[in-house]
């Protein structure tokens, strides 16, 4: 039996606002206050009506496959199909119309888009492919029904990761926990992805903190992801995590450049060193942008094996990787900033406070 879909129930993050104003602030005011620009949104935007767009293409090639090939015999896995052609169609109109409609947006307007409307549309739509999947017995549909599932994962995974960054900036649920044992537990989530790089992944010293466990979780995975994303050909990557509370009186001037709230009573340091390609001066002060990539000028094979490896990290509901830990620091009043050359790897700094 073939593994049926799922799609998780959307909830609308709250956006970080300022309670002294008289009226509340827009949904992009208030974004662009926590560091996300309207530029980087509608590029945010831009992309996932592509991507989302060239899957419904693959999908609707694949379904027309089917049934032009007569590939399914039974009458009701035909039905479905054609439901399943009618659903993804549906899809594709929904975020056509809302790019026509919605020229400029915040990233709260993309937020209630998918909560409201697009959401259910692909729910419907899964509920179809899971019924044609559990209905189908032909083998000579198996490879493009594949191919469909396959697709279909991808485009819920753009939609959930959306959604895990705007949660990455909402309010926080903060409980007091020790940083050094979140390590453990996503060293734990990665260890597939850890064996299958052949990465070694190794942390020092510990921090307690009173934090948002979830989120603080999510910038330690996304740390550790990207440092294996940007791995050197050939060499296994190796990930150093230093962690330690610091008072205040001990921040070095560069930290206290980078924070909100340098008077705070302490904070927990995260050092993250990793033996990667590098990245260059022009993209440092760019990589922590909402929906900003590198290409760096490499080999082909090379490309590959990084483009490879963004599939599986965008496969996990990832994809906006250091954007992610840029919102997760800020949201803790704290900062995020790196070292890094071409060549030589990269040092990533986070502070985050440890009290509030």
């Amino acid at each position: 039996m073939k593994r049926q879909i799922k799609t998780k129930t959307i909830t609308k993050p709250s956006l970080p606002t300022n309670s002294s104003l008289k009226r509340p602030k827009s949904s992009t005011e208030a974004v662009v206050e926590s560091g996300v620009t309207n530029e980087s949104v509608q590029a945010l935007l831009s992309s996932i009506s592509h991507d989302i767009r060239e899957r419904i293409r693959s999908i609707k090639g694949r379904l027309s496959l089917i049934l032009d090939d007569k590939l399914l015999k039974e009458k009701a896995a035909i039905e479905l199909t054609r439901k399943l052609e009618v659903r993804i169609k549906d899809v594709g109109d929904t975020i056509s119309a809302f790019r026509t409609r919605q020229q400029m947006v915040g990233f709260q307007t993309i937020i209630d888009f998918i909560q409201s409307e697009l959401h259910p549309k692909l729910a419907a739509y899964t509920e179809t492919l899971n019924e044609l999947n559990a209905s189908s017995r032909n083998t000579k549909a198996e490879k493009e029904l594949d191919a469909v599932q396959t697709h279909s994962k991808r485009m819920i995974r753009i939609v959930d990761g959306i959604n895990n960054y705007a949660k990455s900036s909402g309010k926080l649920n903060r409980t007091p926990f020790g940083v050094h044992n979140e390590v453990e537990k996503v060293k734990n989530d990665l260890e597939k992805t850890i064996e299958e790089n052949s990465a070694e992944v190794i942390h020092t010293g510990s921090a307690k903190i009173s934090g948002d466990q979830l989120k603080i979780a999510q910038l330690l995975q996304n740390l550790i992801q990207n440092s294996i994303t940007y791995a050197k050909d050939d060499v296994p990557p190796r990930i150093e995590i230093e962690l330690k509370n610091i008072r205040t009186a001990e921040l070095s001037d560069e930290m206290k450049k980078h924070l909100i709230n340098p008077q705070a009573n302490g904070y927990v340091y995260i050092k993250v060193t990793d033996n990667g390609i590098g990245i260059a001066e022009e993209h440092q002060k760019k990589v922590f942008d909402l929906h900003y990539r590198i290409n760096p000028d490499r080999k082909s094979d090379d490309l590959k094996r990084i483009e490879d490896n963004r599939r599986k990290e965008e496969g996990r509901g990832g994809g906006l990787g250091l954007a992610i830990v840029k919102s997760v620091a800020e949201a803790h009043e704290g900062a995020v900033w790196l070292e890094s050359k071409v060549g030589s790897g990269t040092i990533i700094h986070v502070l985050l406070i440890t009290n509030k």
